[in-house]
Formats: structure tokens, sequence, C-alpha cells
């Protein structure tokens, strides 16, 4: 399971630094922001996101 979330956080990075940057200014700001977004994606990750076997 964690593998495939970091594969998925490495496939979209792109759209979560995107977010980041409409929300803070700062660079530190971005990148707290950014690390609090995946980690709240990770903890919602089992019940959303996780694939079904």
């Amino acid at each position: 399971m964690e593998k495939q979330f970091l594969q998925l956080i490495h496939d979209h990075q792109g759209i979560v630094y995107k977010v980041s940057a409409l929300y803070r200014d700062g660079k530190e700001d971005r990148e707290d922001l950014f690390q609090e977004i995946v980690y709240q994606l990770w903890k919602s990750y089992p019940a959303f996101g996780a694939p079904q076997k």
C-alpha cells in the first residue's frame, strides 16, 4: 500500500505543488503546506484511494 501511495504522489506531485503555491507565497510555507497535504492524503488513502482487491 505504501509503495502505491508513493507512486501516486510522485506521479501527481505537480498538482500538489500548484495548490500549495496558490495558498502560500513563501517557499517554506509552500513546502509546509505540501507536506501537510501529503500527510492528509496518506491518512485518508486506506479509506478512499487504496485499490480494492
